[in-house]
């Protein structure tokens, strides 16, 4: 028995090509859905199709999300979705007394412009059928920041917002939103800082850093029924961090 109940569910994950966005496909795909999966990296998203069980289930939309152009056309080609994993995004720190109009466009455009305007245009298509899911991707900085990292929370904070009214808006047609927040996670990028800093930097987790999968498994539970009167809210995944 499927206790998901996501089999032949169809599903959209930005930023599928790595991190969160491609352990949410690997096991989604285990769970029987069929995935449209979608980055700028061709040659990583084909990769990330490549790892899936049954890749001829599922449909790759190579896209830039933050081209207006781009954006319309995939609406354009996608089909009608039962959930939507807005995952695509990108972390850097910058201090605020250094801070560039350009950089202020490059986060805001991909972490919330991005997915804000493609729910937008999707719900105008009538491309999300009625009782789906959608899952977006924010952090705990929204809530506990650090030096550098004021532009990245501000467009977590505002995505969780959004969430927030498009729950709201959407629930007489049985469409929820919802948000994941997790702590660090595990990735190679890690092994680049200094030993001693990363131990005492986890020591701060009392269950550790985070998988990917671990936040898949979590956007699992969202857009599957089991969490059907889950609605404008979201869960922390992170090892314990936020207790204290």
């Amino acid at each position: 028995m499927n206790v998901f109940q996501l089999v032949q569910k169809r599903i959209l994950i930005t930023g599928a090509s790595s991190g969160i966005g491609r352990a949410t496909a690997l096991q989604l795909a285990k769970q029987g859905a069929n995935l449209v999966l979608t980055a700028r990296n061709i040659e990583r998203l084909t990769d990330t199709l490549n790892s899936l069980p049954h890749p001829e289930r599922h449909t790759l939309l190579p896209t830039d999300l933050t081209q207006t152009a781009s954006l319309k056309q995939l609406v354009k080609d996608l089909g009608v979705l039962d959930g939507i994993v807005h995952a695509a995004g990108i972390v850097k720190p910058y201090p605020i007394e250094i801070l560039s109009e350009k950089y202020l466009h490059q986060l805001h455009s991909i972490n919330y412009q991005a997915p804000v305007l493609l729910t937008s245009q999707l719900l105008r298509k009538r491309k999300i059928n009625k009782g789906s899911s959608i899952v977006f991707i924010s952090s705990i900085v929204s809530e506990v920041t650090y030096k550098g990292g004021a532009i990245y929370a501000g467009t977590k904070a505002a995505l969780e917002a959004f969430s927030q009214t498009l729950a709201l808006e959407q629930a007489h047609k049985g469409i929820r939103s919802n948000c994941v927040a997790p702590g660090i996670v595990e990735t190679p990028m890690l092994q680049s800082l200094d030993p001693t800093y990363l131990k005492s930097l986890k020591s701060r987790y009392p269950l550790g850093f985070c998988q990917a999968k671990d936040v898949a498994h979590a956007i699992i539970f969202l857009l599957s029924p089991l969490s059907s009167k889950i609605t404008g809210t979201k869960l922390i995944i992170d090892g314990g961090f936020c207790a204290g």
